[in-house]
C-alpha cells in the first residue's frame, strides 16, 4: 500500500487492525485514525488519533476539521506524493450531506455518496421485490406490532417501538437476527459469510446492538436467497467493495431483509483475523481491480459489545477484551469493551463471548 488512509468513524479500532494486515501503516503510507473513543488498540495500531464526539458524526465541518487536524499530527501524510484516502466506518449511516463534503475534498475508500444516500430509501427493499416486513411513511392506525426506525441510527440505537413521531413504520418480525458479509466487485458478488447477531436491550433502546458471531448456518436455501437479494442490490445501487445486509430469519424460516449497510462492518473483523486481506478485497473492488484470493477461516469468531451498567473507571484490561481504554471514565449505558470468543459454531462462539461479557462487568 502506498499513501497515507484516514480510517473515520464512530469506532474505528477494528478496521485500523484489518487495514495493518495488509500493509497500510509503513513509512510511505501512515495509517491515521479519527473516531469518538481512541481505545488503547487503535492508538496502538495508528500513526496518529483525532477525537470527534459522536454528536459531531453528523457535522460535516466538523468532521472535516477531525481529519485535517489528524493529518497536521504526522508529517508523513503531509509529505508523501501518493494521494492520501479516507475509508469510512459506521457513523455515517444516513449522513448522505457528511459523506458528500468527505468526498469533494479526499479520495473515498468507499461507495461513492449517491450509493449511500440510495441504501437508505425507506422503500429500497419493496422496490427491488425483495421480501421485507411491511413498511410505512405514515402513522399506522394501530401501533401495537410496529416499529419505528430512523434512516440515520445505526447499530440499533434508531429502532424503536412504534410511537406517532416516526418518521419511517415497520411491522416487528419475530425471529433470529442475521446479516451477510459480502463483496460487490466489477464481476458480481462474492458472499464472504453469514452471521448470527443479537441485542444487548434496554429499556429506552430495545434493539440496542449486543453483538455478532461468524460463519453461522442459515441452511442452503436460507443463504441462496439471501445471496440473491445482495446480487440484485448490488446491481441497482452500484455497490462496491466490503457490505452487509441484515436481514431476520422469522420462525416460520422466512427471511425478511431489514438494512443494507454500504460500507465494512462489525464482522469484518471476525473474518480478517484468521484470514488476512479482507480490505485487500474491498480496496481492489472499490478500484474496479480484479479480486485478489482470499479463503475464509475455519470456526467461528464473536464479538459482544460490553456495556457499562454504572459510572466507572477502567483499569485493568479483561481477559480476550478489544477497545479497552485504561483510565477512563464510562457513563452509565456507553460501551466499555469488546469481548472475543472463538469456536467450531457460531451459535457456540456467541453462547461463549456473552457469557464472558457478563463476567466482564
Amino acid at each position: 500500500m502506498s499513501g497515507a488512509l484516514v480510517v473515520v468513524g464512530a469506532s474505528v479500532r477494528a478496521l485500523a487492525e484489518c487495514a495493518g494486515r495488509v500493509g497500510w501503516r509503513t513509512p510511505r503510507s501512515p495509517l491515521l485514525a479519527v473516531d469518538a473513543f481512541g481505545d488503547d488498540d487503535t492508538r496502538a495500531v495508528t500513526d496518529a488519533w483525532q477525537h470527534l464526539p459522536l454528536s459531531d458524526l453528523a457535522r460535516p465541518a466538523r468532521v472535516l476539521r477531525a481529519i485535517a487536524q489528524v493529518l497536521d499530527q504526522t508529517a508523513a501524510a503531509r509529505t508523501v506524493d501518493d494521494p492520501m484516502q479516507v475509508l469510512l466506518g459506521g457513523g455515517f449511516d444516513g449522513r448522505p450531506d457528511v459523506i458528500e463534503a468527505i468526498a469533494s475534498r479526499y479520495a473515498l475508500l468507499n461507495n461513492l455518496p449517491p450509493v449511500w444516500r440510495a441504501a437508505r430509501a425507506p422503500m429500497l427493499f419493496v422496490d427491488a421485490g425483495i421480501p421485507t416486513p411491511e413498511t410505512r411513511l405514515s402513522c399506522p392506525a394501530r401501533l401495537s406490532g410496529w416499529l419505528c426506525k430512523r434512516p440515520e441510527g445505526s447499530a440499533g440505537i434508531g429502532v424503536r417501538l412504534a410511537d406517532v413521531d416516526g418518521p419511517i413504520w415497520q411491522r416487528r418480525v419475530a425471529g433470529r437476527p442475521a446479516s451477510l458479509l459480502f463483496c460487490a466487485h466489477r464481476d458480481g458478488v462474492l458472499a464472504l459469510g453469514f452471521n448470527r447477531q443479537w441485542c444487548s436491550p434496554t429499556p429506552g433502546l430495545p434493539f440496542r446492538w449486543g453483538g455478532v458471531a461468524s460463519r453461522a448456518d442459515l441452511g442452503s436455501a436460507i443463504e441462496r436467497e439471501v445471496l440473491a437479494w445482495a446480487t440484485r442490490l448490488a446491481g441497482q445501487l452500484g455497490l462496491r467493495g466490503l457490505n452487509s445486509l441484515d436481514f431476520v430469519v422469522g420462525r416460520d424460516g422466512q427471511p425478511w431483509a431489514l438494512e443494507i449497510n454500504p460500507r465494512p462492518s462489525a464482522s469484518v473483523e471476525l473474518y480478517d483475523r484468521d484470514a488476512p486481506g479482507l480490505l485487500a478485497l474491498h480496496r481492489a473492488a472499490v478500484r474496479g481491480e480484479p479480486l485478489p484470493n482470499w479463503q475464509a477461516p475455519a470456526g467461528s469468531r464473536a464479538l459482544a459489545v460490553v456495556y457499562a451498567e454504572r459510572p466507572l473507571r477502567t483499569a485493568a484490561r479483561p481477559a480476550a477484551a478489544s477497545d479497552w481504554r485504561c483510565g477512563a471514565r464510562i457513563r452509565p449505558g456507553a460501551p466499555l469493551c469488546s469481548i472475543h470468543a472463538v469456536a467450531p459454531t457460531a451459535e457456540l462462539a456467541a453462547r461463549r463471548a456473552r457469557r464472558a461479557a457478563t463476567i466482564a462487568l
